[in-house]
């Protein structure tokens, strides 16, 4: 059941939407551009006080993004009405900042586009938006980030209009990953590809209109418990003092184990705050990890090291790459 502010809100974007296509004059701009602000003054109060469990606060957030792209657009007919002649502004995407909901989100914010029609050339313009804003916060940590492409689209037998979107999963990015290669591979090629399968399932419904790319770049935390590849070292190997095994929390004990050797710890050294962070000084840019002993050598390449790999068999070390 959907709560009454959610609703509320949600009537409030058809409405909103249903009203900005019946714009004619100046007044109309503005008397729209005063009411779209007044709504999404208060849709980011109630977000920053209601501590309601019963509101759907992702809808709520959908909501306000929505209503920000509208904002966007009603400043651009302003600006256009005002310079007649010269069109509508030539700046092709904005981004706008947005105040999340959720506690583990580093950062939310929209790209609105404005004049772009097909969704394949939009998504690529809006990667040096994207890869600015993600930069500008993995110098100092590893995140995960997802996007959200937010259309309306159209049936042509009823001129029913909806509002689709598309969604991909949470993706690692940090210092050392190429983000034009990962915007590609985790963005565009997946939300290219859930539009054609929409496209072929529901077939008659036509792309309308792009409204914006919602970015949500979130907090990195480490797999835990029995997801971590910490392995003790047999008992034998241990005695002898002769092997560093950093305690790793998540699928990083190969990174943890180069760090230990390029930057030795005088103390403590089996903890990992013994040690500079490994995207801080390593590239593993599209290694999968657990490392597969097959992407070793890609590794060895992208950092300019000599890797050994030993086994133990019983109780006899021999190598093994």
């Amino acid at each position: 059941m959907t709560s009454t502010f959610t609703s509320l809100t949600s009537q409030v974007v058809k409405t909103t939407r249903s009203a900005m296509a019946l714009i004619k004059t100046k007044q109309d701009i503005l008397r729209h551009v005063h009411i779209v602000r007044k709504n999404i003054m208060l849709i980011e109060q109630f977000l920053r006080i209601d501590s309601d469990r019963n509101e759907n606060r992702l809808k709520l957030e959908s909501n306000l993004c929505i209503l920000k792209t509208f904002l966007v657009k009603l400043k651009q007919l302003k600006s256009a009405s005002v310079k007649r002649g010269e069109g509508i502004s030539k700046q092709k995407l904005v981004w706008q900042a947005v105040d999340s909901c959720f506690n583990d989100r580093l950062l939310t914010g929209i790209i609105v586009n404005t004049n772009f029609k097909d969704s394949l050339e939009f998504l690529n313009n809006a990667n040096n938006i994207f890869s600015c804003k993600v930069s500008a916060i993995v110098k100092s940590t590893m995140v995960k980030a997802n996007a959200v492409l937010v259309c309306h689209f159209i049936h042509p037998q009823n001129q029913i209009i909806d509002l689709k979107t598309f969604a991909t999963k949470n993706e690692i990015i940090s210092t050392g990953t190429d983000l034009s290669q990962w915007y590609q591979t985790h963005i565009v090629d997946k939300i290219q590809t859930k539009i054609e399968e929409f496209s072929e399932k529901d077939s008659g419904w036509a792309l309308q209109e792009i409204l914006h790319l919602k970015v949500n770049i979130n907090k990195y935390i480490p797999l835990k418990g029995g997801q971590s590849t910490y392995v003790k070292v047999p008992h034998f190997i241990a005695l002898k003092h002769a092997i560093v095994n950093v305690r790793n929390n998540d699928p990083y004990c190969f990174l943890w184990a180069i760090v230990s050797a390029l930057h030795p710890a005088q103390n403590h050294v089996d903890r990992i705050s013994s040690y500079p962070h490994f995207c801080e000084i390593l590239n593993y840019n599209s290694i999968q990890f657990p490392i597969k002993l097959s992407d070793i050598k890609k590794f060895e390449k992208l950092n300019d090291l000599t890797i050994d790999v030993f086994c133990i068999k019983g109780k006899t070390i021999v190598p093994f790459y």
